[in-house]
């Protein structure tokens, strides 16, 4: 049993787009929920969402509470405030998560607002061991000055997840990466059908976009299964 929180203080960090092609695609019947007010949810890749919003935690903990799998991804900015006091209301309420993970980039604004999560977090009384950080949209020359300090001292596990083209590529379909898989078309499969349409077509954008989808698809699959291993949840 797993019940995830994504959460951090800074937006754009990519913790609905983890949500959606890391966790949901690894947790088996798991229920979405977005408490969330405006931004992006899980809905845009087409995947079935429960939205509630942040002030509403006492009714989202009891529609997850008999769950055996739950993902709650948890908007940035006055969401994580919002988020943050109500579990603070009480002095058990981050106990009804399993783990937070706490996704991030290589940016200074991001990297302050991930280690003031991880301190707010630690307040609540949620131990480091329950907390994941990913590394999010990694290039070759990415480094991360603030956050990897803040890793070693608490000794939290962490995850990479690296850049690519084909998470705006999904989400301009409206595709989880999982439905990307399970098309048995390949990469070539596409490209013919690419060739075969007329240009500027509907069919070609369409199949033009999945063949581009397809040919990036093994590395980014491969990426995906070691950051699923490597944060080390225990869910099968």
């Amino acid at each position: 049993m797993a019940k995830v929180a994504l959460t951090n203080k800074s937006g754009s960090v990519g913790k609905t787009t983890t949500a959606a092609h890391l966790l949901s695609v690894r947790m088996p019947g798991a229920m979405f929920f977005a408490l969330e007010s405006s931004n992006l949810t899980a809905s845009e890749f087409g995947i079935k969402v429960r939205t509630l919003d942040t002030l509403q935690f006492k009714q989202t903990v009891r529609e997850a509470f008999h769950l055996e799998h739950a993902i709650f991804d948890v908007g940035g900015s006055k969401n994580f405030t919002d988020f943050h006091d109500q579990m603070q209301a009480g002095g058990t309420g981050h106990t009804n998560f399993d783990f937070f993970i706490i996704p991030t980039i290589a940016d200074e604004k991001a990297e302050k607002e991930t280690l003031d999560t991880v301190i707010s977090l630690m307040k609540l009384g949620v131990e480091p061991e329950k907390m994941r950080i990913i590394y999010n949209r990694v290039k070759p020359l990415t480094e991360f000055q603030l956050v990897p300090g803040l890793v070693e001292k608490y000794s939290i596990k962490t995850a990479t997840i690296k850049d690519s083209p084909l998470f705006p590529s999904l989400l301009t379909m409206k595709m989880t990466i999982a439905d990307l898989m399970a098309d048995p078309r390949t990469a070539l499969d596409f490209k013919k059908e690419a060739a075969a349409a007329k240009k500027g077509s509907r069919e070609f954008d369409k199949a033009y976009e999945l063949y581009f989808a397809k040919d990036l698809l093994p590395k980014v699959a491969a990426n995906l299964d070691e950051a699923w291993a490597a944060l080390g949840l225990g869910v099968e």
